[in-house]
Parts: C-alpha cells; sequence; structure tokens
C-alpha cells in the first residue's frame, strides 16, 4: 500500500508531532476596550526560590503560535517566549505561575499597551485543575477585574511537557 519512502517520511513525521504539539489552549482576555484571544501555549518549570523541591509551574497563554520545540530547548523558556511573541508583533499573551495547586502570579498583556500583573503569597482568580502530573497540567483558570478597565481572563489549557525536561 505505501513504498518504502512514504513510510520514512510518516515515521519521520509522527517522531515530530510529540516535539511540537505539546497540548491545546484557547480563551480570551480583555481589558476595557482591549481583548485578545489565546490560540497557543505552553509549559515549563522553573525553580521555587522559597522551596526547591517544588518548582514553580509556567503557563504561557498566547494569541499567536508558539514554537514549543525551541521554548524547551531555550536555557531560559520565559526569554525565548517573549522573543516568540515579539516577532509575532507583541501578540497578547497572559503567563501564569502555579505553586501548590493556585495561582501566586500572572502576568497579562492586551495590545495594543494594556498590562496587568499581581504576585504575591495570595492566590490569584479562580484555577481548577483536572490535571497536573509529571507529564503536564490542564485546566480552567478565571479572573476578573474590579473596574470595567482592568484585566479580566478566562482560558482553559492542556499542555504537555516535553520529553526530557
Amino acid at each position: 500500500m505505501f513504498n518504502a519512502y512514504t513510510r520514512v517520511l510518516l515515521g519521520i513525521g509522527s517522531a515530530l508531532v510529540p516535539l511540537v504539539a505539546l497540548g491545546s489552549a484557547s480563551g480570551t482576555c480583555t481589558a476595557g476596550k482591549d481583548k485578545t484571544t489565546i490560540v497557543d501555549g505552553v509549559i515549563y518549570k522553573t525553580p521555587n526560590v522559597f522551596d526547591e523541591t517544588k518548582p514553580n509551574i509556567i503557563v504561557e497563554l498566547a494569541a499567536a503560535k508558539l514554537d514549543a520545540a525551541k521554548v524547551a530547548a531555550a536555557e531560559d523558556p520565559e526569554v525565548e517566549v517573549n522573543h516568540q511573541l515579539h516577532a509575532a508583533s507583541l501578540a497578547g499573551h497572559l503567563r501564569i505561575t502555579i505553586g501548590d495547586g493556585a495561582v501566586t502570579r500572572y502576568f497579562v498583556y492586551l495590545p495594543p499597551g494594556s498590562n496587568e500583573t499581581h504576585f504575591g503569597s495570595n492566590n490569584f482568580g479562580e484555577l481548577k485543575l483536572s490535571r497536573n502530573d509529571a507529564k503536564g497540567t490542564a485546566g480552567h483558570f478565571a479572573f476578573k477585574g474590579k473596574a470595567s478597565d482592568d484585566a479580566s481572563c478566562d482560558v482553559s489549557f492542556d499542555l504537555s511537557y516535553p520529553k526530557g525536561k
């Protein structure tokens, strides 16, 4: 049915899929009249300065496609994501830090210039995780700003860590 050449190409293509297709992300973020639609996401871990046994989980959700393989290979994944977002004309995005099953920090950027960040020991927004294991994290995160021009987001994600990370 398939010749040897076709089988080789199919084998190579299927071997590359786990490097690039690391999950799904969707939702929206708004601030006043600014709105961004989430279309992609990546996940990685960073050291937790307060507890070395519990790394921070960083979920990057963006209004542009992200090259997950480049993020996984980067020495500093956050810098790589920022580089990719800049190359995508500063696409809107939401970065959340998950620690102990709650969001301990978030940063949202909505073009052309709305941004907001919150961090600390308080939990921000409402996070519902349906999966959080060695393979990845899936869930829903939402928060609503107090004023009409404050940022509000409602996003869902199902992201896997790249193999070997």
